[in-house]
């Protein structure tokens, strides 16, 4: 009974099959979304953990991550994945506190699917991401040889 209650006890990410890093796990009602990184790519998973309903995978240097670009009150990133002319992009966000008397917000996140112009879907974790922001991937993309340009706000080469 106790290995049984310490094994409630572990987070979700621990029990799914990640050929990597996590980067970004969390609960969508009885379903899961997790985010892996490998050396070379960065792999979409949603489903039941072991068996999930959908996986993509892209390599570093064409994944669409878009970071945070350093001003509002919203910290906030995401990455995109193509599948056909369907698009998923997996986000995260938390507002940050703008008084010492303001509460403190616990991360977002989800994954918006959409087709051309038209949600399909867009769900949000019912419980924090874990972990909860997507920023290793800026390291990851630096790794692949590519720098974000925040004047035009995208990739490039670095150099």
């Amino acid at each position: 009974m106790r290995v049984l209650a310490l094994a409630c006890l572990l987070p979700l990410p621990a029990l799914a099959d990640c050929p990597g890093q996590v980067v970004f796990s969390c609960p969508i009602g009885a379903k899961h979304l997790q985010l892996c990184l490998t050396e070379t790519d960065l792999i979409y998973s949603y489903g039941k953990i072991g068996a999930p309903d959908l996986t993509l995978r892209e390599g570093l240097s064409t994944v669409a991550y878009q970071p945070w670009p350093g001003f509002g009150r919203t910290i906030w990133d995401s990455v995109r994945f193509q599948n056909a002319d369907v698009s998923y992009e997996v986000w995260s966000s938390i507002d940050k506190q703008m008084s010492e008397d303001e509460p403190p917000q616990d991360w977002q996140g989800g994954v918006i699917v959409t087709r051309g112009d038209e949600t399909l879907a867009d769900l949000s974790c019912s419980a924090p991401p874990d972990p909860p922001f997507l920023d290793v991937l800026m390291e990851a993309k630096k790794a692949a040889g590519q720098c974000w340009d925040f004047e035009v706000q995208g990739w490039a080469a670095c150099g």
